[in-house]
């Protein structure tokens, strides 16, 4: 089962960095129902301000697109897909933080797009699904979410591939940092690979997307 949110009161954070810097890699399923307002799907950065964050969102600008972006007192800048989402509907969004002068994004493995502005360097302090969790949250998302995997490293192209045809982050376990497959029965939220969870506010159970697992792993 995935984690629906109502695009309200219902998210996942914890207050700890999982990351401290790039590079990372975030790869995650969604099932996004509207595009009219912005959609957060992951987000690291500061909590005490609003101007201070990486995120993989949906409708930062433009509205229907899968964005990979970095946030700083100069404004957002967005590796945006090349295509549309599509709502109603699971895919699979990839977004690679390379540098603070560098983010690519992907959808459903292609349809990438990579931004290179130079941003100032993030004192990250909390990590969240869901929402922007700065100083004045907002951007929750509305659908459903599933199998966010979080790596230390840039994905390959090859991985990429991969977690676009419905493999878990599980297959790729080279600084696989955080990976919650949002079952949906568990708060804080199951994180396989360290201590760094987060506290589930609200989020009930949706339909899972077709996912393959090793079969070692006990889900």
């Amino acid at each position: 089962m995935a984690k629906t949110f109502d695009g309200l009161t219902q998210y996942s954070e914890t207050d700890v960095a999982l990351l401290t810097a790039p590079p990372f890699s975030v790869s995650t399923w969604f099932y996004c129902t509207t595009t009219v307002l912005e959609n957060a799907i992951f987000w690291l950065g500061d909590k005490d301000v609003t101007n201070s964050y990486y995120a993989l969102s949906i409708g930062s600008a433009p509205s229907d697109s899968l964005g990979a972006l970095q946030r700083d007192s100069g404004g957002i800048s967005s590796a945006d897909a090349t295509v549309d989402i599509t709502t109603d509907t699971w895919q699979n969004g990839i977004g690679i933080f390379t540098s603070d002068s560098s983010r690519t994004v992907y959808l459903d493995g292609a349809n990438n797009a990579t931004n290179t502005d130079s941003k100032t360097a993030i004192s990250e302090d909390r990590t969240a699904i869901g929402r922007n969790a700065d100083s004045t949250p907002g951007a929750n998302f509305i659908g459903n979410l599933a199998e966010i995997g979080v790596w230390n490293r840039e994905l390959t192209a090859g991985e990429i591939a991969a977690l676009a045809k419905g493999f878990s982050p599980l297959f790729m376990p080279n600084s696989l940092e955080f990976y919650a497959p949002l079952i949906g029965n568990n708060s804080p939220e199951t994180n396989i690979f360290s201590s760094v969870t987060g506290a589930v506010t609200e989020a009930a159970k949706a339909d899972h997307p077709r996912i393959i697992y090793p079969a070692w792993a006990k889900l």
